[in-house]
């Protein structure tokens, strides 16, 4: 049994109906540990409408790459369109954050989420429900991760 931090954003209209619509599809992957509030922030990397951010950790059977594929196939189902690479706005997105303590390296994922330290967007709800989650890599909790984040957007809790 694995846990996933998951971070769900979305910065098109309904943001809030779309990411409630991802929440229930999510709930046939796994069981909910944890939910955090709603975050709305500045968007990170491009010019673009605010994004509504809500975090939820949930416990799986599911292996990373069969959970990612799950994850994928919940965001095409909700109208997810990829630009290549590029930042764009999106009218959901679901990020795996941390998979209890694994690191994971693949082409296809990546795991703890290779920019999570930078982005005040999803430390703050990782703050909210799981503040001394240990981030394997850089050796550091989420708190003090938060702390050095040199990330200035405006992000509130909602």
């Amino acid at each position: 049994m694995h846990h996933y931090y998951l971070l769900l954003g979305s910065n098109l209209e309904p943001r809030e109906k779309l990411i409630s619509r991802a929440i229930k599809r999510l709930c046939f992957l796994g069981d909910f540990v944890d939910v955090s509030s709603f975050y709305e922030s500045e968007s990170w990397g491009f010019l673009s409408n605010t994004f509504l951010n809500k975090l939820l950790i949930i416990t799986s059977k599911k292996n990373p790459l069969k959970m990612l594929r799950a994850i994928q196939h919940i965001e095409n189902k909700l109208g997810r369109t990829r630009e290549n690479g590029k930042y764009s706005a999106r009218n959901i997105d679901i990020d795996i954050l941390f998979i209890d303590n694994l690191v994971v390296n693949t082409k296809k994922l990546i795991v703890p989420h290779p920019k999570l330290h930078l982005r005040r967007f999803a430390l703050l709800p990782l703050l909210e429900i799981d503040e001394n989650k240990f981030h394997p890599i850089f050796g550091k909790k989420v708190k003090e991760l938060f702390v050095e984040c040199g990330d200035k957007l405006k992000v509130k809790k909602i």
